[in-house]
């Protein structure tokens, strides 16, 4: 059971037909939470897998663990670069698919700047380091980037 043990987190439940994967952002509403799109910022990262309906064959359970701090690596929106302390904003979230190679375990998130998001959406947080520690040899901001995660409650960044 040790792939499902996470520490310092909070605990919260999937919304009505919500299915989260690891590694999401999580955006909570009133009745749980859902995966964060590219207006609604964030509210913390799934740190494990859940839903709304428990699967016991496939680990996923109702009871879904987040982190409301931390830095965590993200894919690149095609033509867009990074520098040190630009703002990143979520450009999709692909909750359907599996662990993706050089990236963070579980869902395929990629960030994108401002200029390439909606009008008014939410900064997810800072980048704080170019490339990722996974995907070796990469030290620019148009593959990866390392994203410092501002939750709403907490965050004093400009939409976009």
């Amino acid at each position: 059971m040790a792939q499902n043990f996470v520490q310092d987190g909070v605990t919260l439940r999937a919304a009505a037909t919500a299915k989260i994967y690891s590694g999401t952002p999580v955006y909570i509403t009133t009745s749980g939470a859902v995966p964060a799109t590219t207006t609604t910022g964030i509210d913390g990262i799934a740190m494990n897998t859940c839903s709304n309906v428990a699967d016991d064959n496939n680990y996923i359970t109702t009871t879904c663990i987040y982190q409301t701090e931390g830095v965590f690596t993200f894919k690149v929106h095609s033509g867009a670069a990074f520098v040190l302390g630009d703002r990143a904003f979520i450009d999709t979230v692909d909750n359907s698919t599996a662990t993706v190679a050089g990236e963070q375990e579980g869902a395929r998130t990629v960030v994108a700047t401002s200029t390439h998001v909606v009008t008014g959406g939410k900064a997810i947080g800072t980048v704080v380091g170019l490339g990722s520690p996974k995907a070796l040899g990469t030290t620019t901001g148009t593959d990866y980037v390392q994203v410092k995660i501002a939750t709403l409650s907490n965050s004093n960044l400009a939409n976009s």
